[in-house]
């Protein structure tokens, strides 16, 4: 590990020299040691509360007045309409939706709102992901997410070009 080495016979000095090989083998095993006992994040993901089965003598209706439906369409379009009459279907940004929900949930008692999500066919993920993030963020305690109608996805394409 250590030696001493002469440097001259006249001096007298003597010099030492550490040789540093075993501590570099401590120093990778102790590296890879770490790395194999470290726990790696793990991937988070969007988490998403399914409801109980219920009868349906014991489903309680929601009345047609507390509704909104939001179609999400290609490229961050977003089209709602409030109650059963798709005709009645209005462009929306998709900043102003937290708006809309937020006056409709005025309007409402809260147990007779909900909020009826509707991906297009035509819509990416990441449109779905942040209007999943708005249910949550406006504390919506009832929102479905279904199948978009034929006839509501041909009014949004009307609509849209």
């Amino acid at each position: 590990m250590a030696e001493i080495i002469e440097r001259g016979k006249k001096t007298g000095k003597l010099s030492t020299r550490v040789d540093l090989t075993p501590m570099v083998d401590l120093g990778f095993l102790l590296i890879t040691f770490f790395i194999f006992t470290t726990a790696l994040t793990k991937p988070t993901s969007l988490k998403i509360y399914l409801p109980e089965s219920v009868n349906n003598k014991d489903r309680m209706p929601t009345p047609v007045s507390g509704v909104v439906t939001i179609l999400i369409g290609p490229e961050k379009q977003v089209y709602c309409y409030e109650g059963d009459d798709p005709y009645q279907m209005h462009s929306v940004e998709f900043n102003s939706v937290r708006q809309t929900i937020i006056d409709k949930k005025r309007k409402t008692k809260p147990d007779k709102f909900m909020v009826i999500i509707k991906p297009g066919k035509d819509s990416n993920f990441q449109s779905l992901v942040k209007m999943m993030d708005e249910m949550t963020i406006n504390e919506v305690k009832h929102y479905a997410m279904v199948d978009i109608d034929p006839i509501e996805y041909s009014l949004m394409h009307q609509k849209l070009y």
